[in-house]
């Protein structure tokens, strides 16, 4: 139906770690429309917010956990994402585009947060 080069489960390794493994050498991804997180995630980030030793950050919200995201599919191009979003939704399937892939020295992955800071957060971070 289309060509997929990837496929990314996010589980246990949250974002950074799962697409960042999928990526080949020389290439990035700028996820820039990722889906609302569930409440439950937001909730606990909440929580949490008060205790900087617990303190769950949205750095750490999309690494350890999925930031509402569970699966990202990397296609070759936008027509083949809009193909498989409309097979997905025939299924039952939410769907929907989160970003796009770019040239990068690094393999940097950057996110526009849906979670409580609301910034655009980089895989660089975690570097540091």
């Amino acid at each position: 139906l289309v060509n997929i080069t990837g496929i990314a489960h996010i589980t246990g390794g949250g974002v950074w770690g799962k697409l960042g493994d999928l990526l080949p050498e020389g290439v990035g991804a700028v996820l820039d429309n990722m889906p609302t997180p569930a409440l439950i995630l937001r909730e606990a980030q909440e929580f949490s917010w008060d205790d900087p030793e617990l303190r769950l950050t949205d750095l750490h919200a999309y690494g350890t956990f999925h930031g509402g995201c569970g699966m990202l599919v990397v296609c070759r191009n936008y027509d083949d994402a809009a193909m498989l979003i409309e097979q997905a939704k025939k299924d039952g399937v939410r769907a929907m585009v989160t970003g796009y892939t770019e040239k990068s020295v690094t393999k940097e992955i950057a996110i526009k947060s849906r979670l409580k800071e609301g910034r655009w957060l980089s895989s660089e971070e975690l570097k540091k």
